[in-house]
């Protein structure tokens, strides 16, 4: 930790400073993974901004990693929350607020006829994997170079910094430690918006189960409509099941996320985040005819079935949050514009004041989120995002935005909501312009 950084914490981070040492005497990271990396503790969030346990406030693009649609502790989701909290936050048994949700999902996004729910979207993108081995009876699976899909073994496969083999045929790798050969030789790692990405599927078509990516990847979210458009007509060609991952932009793009923004309905699709309202979430969702593989009576009938299960999926907190959720933005669409245009301007007058100091910084993005790179070069696919790089420079810059008042996420994306304003752009804009002054 630089000097600076130490004063800083010694000044206005007192008691976070404090929560950091002993937070590293027991527990092995903050909220996610890794080692601690952060040096601002949390006590509270409302609307757009965020606060420290020593009380200072900070205007917030992380948004919970991206499930906050309507910013921290909307009034709506904390009322329905609390209800269902009241009357037992797990029960093992059905709940109403499960059928409400699921109802909701399934009238919000077309194609899918059934749903259930996980704990996660890592525990969602596992299981709709596993649905299609046994659909097809098929081993192997497609994935995107650069695109994630969780923390399981199959979604650890060729992720964000990986350059392994040509772009036109990418070789398959592990990214972590603790991952078999025989599970990164199942996988099969393709390029998205590379036209020999379908040679390729068809040199594996009768042994490739599904194929599945994120419509619009987070670290190079780029709307390459006619290459998915393609991917669909070619994975019907053969019989393979094509999966959406949308725990990033399922309600995000719109009410009916991708698959309403392409025009393309998958096979199965997954969800996380938003429809959770802030609460632990995952979905698989599908037409019935795929999604009866996870039906049966586990105690007489699991050949060629896929069990699922989990203590909290579908709980009714969670549900229940869900619902108020999607309640409101199905009944508020008028949002989706706005925070388009909010998040349009930020990146427009963020551009504008890097290219007025020299600082070489561009945005990509669709919608209410973007990301960030700091170099020049043309990119058309995950790879040339050059992610390494980029996220070096990246930590760099949230680490000074942070002491100035301002929350970047540490995955190197930027989630707007329904509670960020003009004068939080302005803000942001006015604080990131002071920032590039200290950095060149």
């Amino acid at each position: 930790m630089k000097s600076n950084d130490r004063e800083f914490l010694k000044q206005k981070l007192k008691l976070s400073s404090e929560l950091l040492e002993r937070g590293k005497k027991s527990l092995l990271s903050h909220y996610t993974n890794g080692n601690f990396n952060e040096f601002v503790f949390f006590d509270h969030g409302k609307g757009s901004k965020v606060y420290d346990v020593d009380g200072n406030e900070y205007i917030d693009y992380a948004m919970g990693l991206g499930p906050l649609i309507l910013g921290h502790a909307h009034p709506d989701i904390v009322k329905a929350a609390s209800k269902a909290a009241r009357a037992g936050a797990v029960h093992g048994f059905g709940n109403p607020y499960e059928v409400k949700f699921a109802e909701l999902l399934v009238e919000a996004v077309p194609g899918i006829d059934k749903v259930t729910f996980t704990n996660s979207g890592t525990e969602a993108t596992m299981q709709a994997i596993k649905c299609a081995r046994a659909i097809t009876n098929r081993k192997l699976i497609g994935k995107f170079e650069g695109n994630y899909h969780g923390t399981h073994d199959y979604a650890q496969i060729s992720g964000r910094n990986s350059t392994a083999g040509s772009i036109e045929d990418p070789k398959s790798v592990s990214d972590f430690g603790g991952i078999p050969k025989e599970i990164v030789d199942s996988v099969i790692t393709l390029s998205m918006n590379v036209e020999e990405t379908f040679d390729k599927i068809e040199r594996y078509k009768d042994e490739l189960s599904c194929i599945i990516l994120e419509p619009l990847p987070l670290m190079c979210p780029l709307v390459m409509k006619d290459f998915i458009i393609q991917l669909r007509e070619v994975t019907k060609k053969y019989g393979i099941l094509l999966i959406f991952d949308e725990v990033i932009t399922g309600f995000r793009l719109g009410y009916g996320g991708a698959i309403e923004y392409f025009g393309v309905v998958p096979d199965l699709v997954t969800y996380g985040k938003i429809i959770g309202g802030g609460f632990p979430v995952g979905a698989v969702a599908g037409p019935e005819e795929y999604m009866k593989v996870l039906s049966f009576d586990k105690i007489t009938d699991g050949k060629n079935k896929v069990y699922l299960t989990g203590t909290f999926s579908g709980n009714p907190v969670t549900c229940a949050a869900g619902i108020a959720t999607l309640e409101y933005l199905k009944n508020n669409k008028n949002v989706y514009k706005e925070m388009e245009d909010k998040t349009l301007y930020l990146r427009n007058k963020m551009e504008e004041a890097a290219r007025e100091l020299n600082y070489t910084f561009k945005t990509l993005g669709k919608g209410s989120f973007f990301v960030s790179y700091f170099h020049n070069d043309e990119i058309t696919n995950t790879r040339e995002s050059k992610w390494k790089s980029t996220m070096q420079s990246f930590m760099v810059l949230r680490r000074h935005m942070i002491k100035n008042g301002i929350m970047f996420s540490d995955t190197g994306s930027y989630f707007l909501s329904s509670e960020h304003t003009y004068e939080d752009c302005d803000k942001t804009v006015e604080v990131f312009s002071e920032t590039i002054k200290e950095l060149i």
